[in-house]
């Protein structure tokens, strides 16, 4: 989840079993630390993040510097999560 400030790090097994998650800071070190952090548990099949064309795009750039595979994941519609709690 990517912010101006801050980037919120999840990391999931194939099946959906959350391993862990973390927030980290929106800046070189912090994309540095994001890149570690991604392989603490294990290979990294892909990397999903939202908003590669703003917030993200820096993040986006860096992990696939370190060989990451990107995949672009869409926000999910505001109105329609409200909706449902």
């Amino acid at each position: 989840d990517t912010h101006a400030d801050t980037h919120h790090v999840a990391l999931i097994t194939d099946y959906g079993k959350r391993l862990g998650d973390r927030k980290f800071l929106a800046v070189g070190s912090g994309y540095r630390q994001i890149a570690a952090y991604l392989t603490r548990f294990g290979p990294v099949t892909a990397v999903g993040i939202e908003g590669t064309g703003s917030y993200g795009a820096e993040l986006a750039r860096v992990l696939a510097e370190h060989g990451f595979i990107i995949r672009e994941v869409n926000r999910p519609n505001r109105a329609e999560r409200r909706l449902r709690g």
